[in-house]
């Protein structure tokens, strides 16, 4: 079971991380805009730049950038406007769950 944060603010704007645990489902309630929030990346620099030049270039959804997720190498969490989490991971799954809980402990829950 996935845990899915939903912050109302005082406007009654919904604030959430759509993640595969959200799939989606508070954007089909109404009217939403959807923010990056962060990014998963090499954490080498020479990978990273490969990797941004090829991800400029073709679709999320292709199979080319599906293949530069498995790419075996350490990944870093680099949040959009803020910092560059500190741990490094030989997982791109295990940076993508720190990255979420980054986001929610920093972000949601205040």
């Amino acid at each position: 079971m996935r845990t899915v944060t939903v912050t109302i603010t005082e406007d009654g704007d919904q604030i959430f991380l759509d993640t595969p645990g959200a799939a989606g489902v508070f954007c089909e309630a109404g009217m939403s805009i959807v923010r990056r929030a962060s990014h998963v990346e090499p954490a080498s620099l020479l990978l990273r730049l490969v990797f941004r030049v090829i991800r400029a270039i073709v679709r999320d959804t292709s199979r080319v950038a599906q293949w530069t997720r498995t790419w075996r190498c350490l990944w870093r969490v680099a949040i959009v406007n803020g910092p560059i989490l500190p741990g490094r991971y030989t997982d791109r799954l295990q940076a993508i769950e720190a990255e979420i809980s980054f986001l929610n402990k920093s972000y949601l829950e205040g």
